[in-house]
């Protein structure tokens, strides 16, 4: 079976191997073939970390093969959408049945791959939130993949939404999304909200975000890697 795995005497680190061996499910675990698979950051860092053989990949989609000896999850056919812990770039992973869901007929699989980490990651940062209806609320970052979901998912709860990029030339990635409203920037291109980092590109400094929340408002904090957090202002 064909698959990625880090070598670090490949260019980028990362070689296809033709060697792997097929998954071995637990009875509660589906057989996927992969049809589609996205990258996100935390892999990217993960590749140059981990030693040779490892195999990355947890945004997937594709096709369910083999159904789960347990009678859990979707049946052989279904189009589904999974988040496996790792390995998810093959051909085909075991993936537990409660990490996968079907989809829908009118979403694609390449779309679904997309959704996995960023999807997950705004919908609980928009979660600890709390209740959204009627309230005002900046999603910052919001040209990226996490930013455009937190927005769509920010204003499908009734929220009034700001979207705020860091500069003119991503303005047109917010407003792709049809229910946002582009952030505050100064003559700069800049965000009023940043502040150059070590790198020399804008980051979102939390105290200035606290300065700019009305008395009562929540500000909540969400990356890939760990938890989202809130803390009151």
């Amino acid at each position: 079976m064909r698959g990625v795995i880090t070598d670090s005497a490949a260019p980028g680190g990362l070689r296809l191997a033709d060697d792997l061996p097929e998954p071995e499910p637990a009875a509660h675990e589906l057989v996927l073939a992969v049809r589609a698979f996205s990258i996100n950051a935390g892999e990217v860092s993960l590749i140059e970390q981990r030693p040779d053989g490892w195999r990355p990949g947890q945004d997937t989609a594709g096709v369910v093969v083999a159904a789960a000896a347990d009678g859990s999850g979707a049946p052989v056919g279904t189009r589904v959408v999974a988040y496996p812990e790792w390995e998810g770039w093959a051909e085909r992973i075991a993936v537990p049945t409660a990490w996968v869901a079907a989809l829908p007929d009118p979403v694609s699989l390449e779309e679904a791959a997309t959704l996995p980490v960023a999807g997950l990651t705004a919908l609980r940062a928009v979660q600890v939130g709390g209740a959204l209806l009627g309230r005002n609320v900046l999603v910052t970052g919001a040209a990226g993949g996490v930013g455009q979901l937190a927005v769509q998912l920010a204003a499908a709860s009734g929220a009034r939404v700001t979207a705020l990029v860091s500069g003119p030339e991503r303005v047109g990635d917010a407003r792709g999304q049809k229910t946002l409203v582009p952030g505050a920037t100064s003559a700069s291109g800049r965000s009023r909200m940043t502040s150059p980092s070590s790198s020399g590109t804008p980051r979102t400094r939390t105290s200035d975000m606290k300065v700019a929340i009305w008395r009562g408002g929540k500000l909540v904090t969400a990356t890939t890697s760990r938890p989202a957090s809130s803390s009151a202002v």
